[in-house]
């Protein structure tokens, strides 16, 4: 079942096996065009009730993403939003910002680009600076979560893609 925060779920267990894939996508439609702030959450519940999957998007785009496995995280991902991103001679700038906030740290590599700077420009926005970029397609970024010691998500290791030319 896929609910939208503040819906309300369907009373009967038909209901959730009769709705189909076109009208869930028409209620995603319709809810990031009725937004008041920007940022909606989506759950997918088990038909016994236990939560699957949670989703936060940001206008329009991914923001953050948990998987549960019998009510416990098995995955966390927080997903960047880039803000610029130009190519200035043979240097690629990429500025990007975790727009979620977060208890742990978050780190993060580029392991096929492995001549860049990285700087912090702010709580969880940084700017990346690739050299030797002209042949650049797209980066990669290997990203790494950290929890704080009491926080509720896991230690996390995932990538993180930016396509630059197609």
């Amino acid at each position: 079942m896929l609910c939208l925060a503040g819906c309300q779920a369907p009373q009967k267990q038909s209901d959730v096996l009769n709705s189909n894939i076109a009208s869930r996508e028409d209620k995603v439609e319709d809810a990031f065009k009725n937004s008041i702030s920007n940022k909606e959450i989506f759950y997918q519940e088990s038909n016994n009730g236990l939560l699957l999957k949670k989703q936060i998007f940001g206008n329009g785009h991914l923001l953050y993403e948990s998987l549960y496995r019998e009510g416990k995280v098995t995955k966390n991902h927080f997903y960047p939003k880039i803000i610029d991103a130009f190519l200035f001679e043979d240097k690629y700038y990429l500025k990007m910002r975790f727009p979620l906030p977060f208890q742990g740290k978050i780190s993060f590599t580029l392991p096929e680009n492995p001549d860049y700077e990285s700087t912090k420009l702010g709580p969880n926005y940084y700017q990346l600076v690739i050299n030797d970029a002209l042949d650049l397609d797209q980066v990669k970024l290997r990203i790494k979560y950290q929890p704080a010691e009491r926080d509720s998500l896991i230690r996390e290791e995932y990538t993180f893609t930016h396509v630059v030319f197609e």
